[in-house]
């Protein structure tokens, strides 16, 4: 339909629109079939967190900024902190209206530190829904730490500690 709409579109940037809709649905559709199959991300595999956090970063209109070390770490390890960061910024974006997002990381004695930050509303916690709690529920489940800071007005800090 969005194809069709595009197509019957005379006014140009009505058309880039359309079409930048229809690009961005084809890649939430695949990440949905991804994660409705426990799959998980292609490009994690190919080419490790960092550069799989920017590549998805990257298809939000939203500024993100991305800081996470270089190199892989075990499977689970990168694919907990893809979940988090993946999930924490959707929250941040959805629920949150944030218009800036921060992701840092750093490896240290064998764990994997990351926090998840943005200017978002605030006031977010685990027992609103299951983004929060899945995120907690995640990394614990592995052995990990996580702790979530977001006193409403000024933005939600998720930090988590993941073994690798």
């Amino acid at each position: 339909m969005l194809a069709a709409a595009e197509a019957d579109t005379t006014d140009e940037a009505s058309r880039a629109f359309i079409g930048r809709i229809g690009k961005e649905l084809a890649l939430v559709i695949d990440e949905l079939r991804d994660l409705a199959h426990g799959v998980h991300p292609g490009v994690l595999s190919q080419v490790g967190l960092a550069e799989a956090v920017r590549t998805m970063a990257g298809r939000y209109t939203v500024a993100i900024d991305v800081d996470l070390p270089p190199g892989r770490f075990g499977e689970d390890c990168e694919l907990t902190a893809y979940y988090v960061i993946a999930e924490s910024i959707t929250n941040a974006i959805k629920h949150a209206r944030a218009s800036r997002i921060a992701v840092q990381g750093a490896r240290r004695d064998g764990w994997l530190l990351v926090t998840i930050s943005d200017d978002g509303q605030g006031g977010a916690s685990p027992a609103a829904g299951l983004g929060i709690s899945g995120i907690l529920d995640r990394v614990r489940g592995i052995g990990g730490e996580a702790e979530l800071d977001s006193p409403p007005g000024q933005g939600t800090k998720i930090r988590v500690r993941i073994p690798c």
